[in-house]
């Protein structure tokens, strides 16, 4: 149950979520699907040994690349992350938290993929994968309410289909997918 009187909490709770998963897992990987300003990038780089973000509008990944540029830790690719994540996964040599936010809100001063969301793309790739770690999908409340956003139980479903011991729930506009603790 979303628990916030706002549909979205702010952004410096869903960054503190993402760092804060990763210190009870011991998870030193970060995978970021829309990068947009570079915000969580910026917060969560010195709790990460490495963090990857994937950005679609040319000018984000600019302003990511130029931002990011004297950081090792940060790997910044731009593309479709339907397309780019499973590149990335192949590289990965353990678990990861993965925050995937590379949603299209009908904005229509920004360009937008192929589809409305990548979300779909992304949780494929992240089952054929099969590896570890946990999934965060941020702006859950917009997932089957939107045009061409999956409802909420299907990604549950191609979720748990490779990993059927995780837990899946929805709190704080974020859908949460991982081993139980």
């Amino acid at each position: 149950m979303d628990t916030w009187h706002n549909p979205s909490p702010p952004e410096e709770y869903k960054r503190w979520t993402v760092v804060e998963y990763a210190l009870k897992r011991g998870i030193d990987t970060l995978v970021e699907t829309g990068t947009q300003m570079g915000g969580m990038v910026e917060y969560t780089r010195g709790f990460f040994k490495d963090v990857y973000s994937i950005e679609l509008y040319e000018r984000f990944f600019e302003h990511g690349r130029q931002m990011f540029a004297a950081c090792p830790n940060v790997h910044l690719f731009h593309g479709d992350s339907a397309e780019v994540l499973p590149c990335i996964l192949h590289g990965l040599d353990g678990p990861a938290v993965f925050w995937l936010d590379a949603h299209w809100q009908g904005d229509v001063l920004l360009p937008r993929g192929p589809v409305n969301t990548a979300i779909q793309g992304e949780t494929e790739a992240l089952v054929k994968w099969g590896g570890d770690g946990i999934v965060l999908i941020d702006d859950i409340r917009y997932f089957g309410q939107l045009e061409g956003w999956p409802p909420v139980e299907g990604i549950r479903g191609q979720l748990l289909s490779a990993h059927p011991d995780w837990a899946f729930y929805v709190q704080d506009d974020i859908a949460r997918a991982h081993r139980p603790f």
